[in-house]
């Protein structure tokens, strides 16, 4: 791929090709079956109600947007243009709307959702500027009294941490194993960015300061270890204020 390939370009490529929807969203092909507990795991965070409004930031192949259509009044999702056309061939809910282009840089048709989720987004933002603008237009966009979780969020001190751990080094030794039962087609090789960000302890407190500073309560969450990369992410869940 070229070297001036963005990650959003490269997760665009991906959606097109003949490959498994787990891999498509970043995840590798063991981690099929702990992709499965995304969905009811951002339920149980999320809390969704009949007339919410969800928008869902970077849906990939629709893992939590198409569920949580089943429970919300309207449901909005933002993705690359081949994510869209992918999920508009499979998925036809009337409550569904989908928007190509990069979030926050696309035209929403409003601005009061009262539930937003990005999982697994923030860090294949180009830049530290980009991952703080992108939380802080969130915010913005979300209701009086609405939630926003942002999800999958790495952590490099966590992810240390636990691997110093006893039961840290023999995950390592598994998880090594079931690498080593990859296809090349199987590996994930995003682009790494010009200005990569440091996702460790301060810049999870960084952006629960973006959110408390546009007025949202919010908390980090640690994730469920059954989650694909639960020992080593974790989730800022907050509420803006009425």
């Amino acid at each position: 791929m070229p070297s001036s390939q963005t990650q959003f370009e490269y997760y665009s490529t991906l959606a097109n090709q003949d490959i498994s929807e787990t891999v498509k969203n970043g995840r590798y092909p063991f981690q099929e079956n702990a992709e499965r507990r995304i969905f009811p795991d951002a339920m149980r965070k999320l809390a969704p109600k009949p007339d919410d409004i969800l928008l869902d930031i970077g849906f990939g192949t629709g893992t939590i947007l198409v569920p949580f259509s089943f429970v919300v009044r309207e449901a909005y999702g933002v993705d690359n243009a081949n994510a869209v056309t992918n999920l508009s061939r499979t998925c036809s809910r009337p409550n569904i709307t989908l928007l190509a282009g990069e979030f926050p840089n696309v035209r929403l048709p409003r601005d009061d959702f009262t539930l937003i989720v990005a999982y697994s987004v923030l860090h294949v933002l180009p830049s530290r500027e980009a991952v703080h603008e992108f939380v802080r237009a969130a915010a913005d966009r979300l209701a009086p009294g609405g939630r926003v979780l942002l999800g999958d969020i790495p952590n490099t001190d966590l992810k240390n941490r636990y691997q110093a751990s006893a039961v840290g080094r023999e995950f390592e030794g598994e998880w090594r194993k079931q690498m080593e039962t990859l296809s090349d087609d199987e590996m994930i090789r995003a682009p790494r960015s010009a200005d990569p960000v440091s996702f460790d302890d301060r810049m999870s407190m960084d952006l629960m300061l973006d959110l408390r500073g546009a007025g949202l309560d919010a908390y980090l969450l640690r994730q469920d270890p059954d989650l694909p990369f639960g020992n080593t992410r974790e989730d800022i869940i907050a509420t803006k204020r009425d």
